[in-house]
């Protein structure tokens, strides 16, 4: 395949700037590629979601893709191997999109109406645990197993108790539940994936940098046992509060009080986008107890 790598994320790019790769998967719509540190970039076509990890190529010609285990190497703007010659000499950086003012209480007046249109318009994946309202949903084993990891991880990233009894429970919860959720579900990218992705966004935009931290420690110590090299490559995007375009202009919209892109949601893989919603709605909903310090009983 001959073609122009035209769109870069800025994680990307960084991948891009190194001097050998390998293919490490191969889709009809895109390709991952591992630069020599170990870190992964995709290329796909122009189809392919705005995000901090992905290429956007053009043309994109399903019926000549290089193959898993390919090499490449990168001579000056020209990344080539026996299957695939790319250019870079067009190549601009994506950068997520500005920061929406956001309007006071408007969050949670958002959250209701997505959850009433939700409810008229389901959606596959976790996100049916919020149109339920964080409780149980009857015959599915994967949102009883999801509903109890988030449970736990509510309690896990409350404000630390002073105690250091306290903290090691609140770490221990915070544990159970990441680990609960890391390769839950089906999907290139798993579904609870996809919600501590969307959490771990969530939370740097509304200004919890240090809970976010704390997540993503957490997934960053268990990742490597529990899911696979390209999803993590997507936590770690998201450990720095970068993900896919839609996502962050769906955010935008629900602090601004407009009306969120759901049709770009639904074209970010098979339920991943709202995967990822359902990780932002319960950021959106819990961080006024995150924020508060918890006291114990004495």
């Amino acid at each position: 395949m001959e073609a122009r790598a035209l769109v870069a994320g800025p994680l990307a790019a960084d991948v891009l700037a190194a001097a050998s790769f390998r293919v490490v998967a191969v889709f009809r719509r895109s390709l991952y590629l591992q630069g020599q540190g170990g870190e992964l970039c995709c290329l796909g076509s122009m189809a392919l979601e705005r995000g901090p990890i992905n290429v956007l190529c053009s043309p994109w010609d399903e019926a000549s893709l290089p193959a898993p285990g390919d090499a490449l190497r990168r001579t000056g703007s020209l990344l080539e191997g026996h299957h695939l010659r790319l250019g870079l000499e067009d190549l601009r950086i994506w950068s997520k999109p500005a920061c929406r003012a956001a309007v006071p209480g408007m969050a949670a007046r958002s959250l209701e109406r997505l959850r009433e249109v939700l409810s008229q318009e389901p959606r596959e994946g976790l996100v049916r645990l919020f149109v339920a309202g964080w409780r149980p949903v009857d015959g599915d084993p994967l949102l009883t197993m999801a509903l109890t990891a988030v449970q736990q991880i509510c309690e896990g990233l409350r404000s630390r108790p002073a105690r250091e009894d306290g903290m090691q429970k609140s770490g221990a919860a915070l544990e159970a539940g990441v680990t609960g959720l890391l390769g839950l579900g089906p999907g290139l990218t798993p579904s609870g994936d996809d919600f501590l992705g969307g959490l771990l966004v969530a939370l740097h935009r509304i200004g919890m940098p240090e809970t976010a931290l704390r997540l993503s420690g957490t997934i960053g110590r268990n990742a490597a046992g529990l899911t696979h090299l390209i999803s993590r490559a997507h936590l770690a995007a998201a450990a720095r509060g970068l993900g896919a375009e839609g996502l962050h202009t769906f955010i935008e919209a629900l602090l601004a009080g407009a009306d969120p892109d759901m049709a770009r949601i639904d074209h970010i893989g098979h339920s991943s986008g709202w995967d990822a919603v359902t990780g932002v709605c319960l950021a959106l909903e819990q961080n006024r107890f995150w924020r508060e310090p918890v006291q114990d009983a004495e």
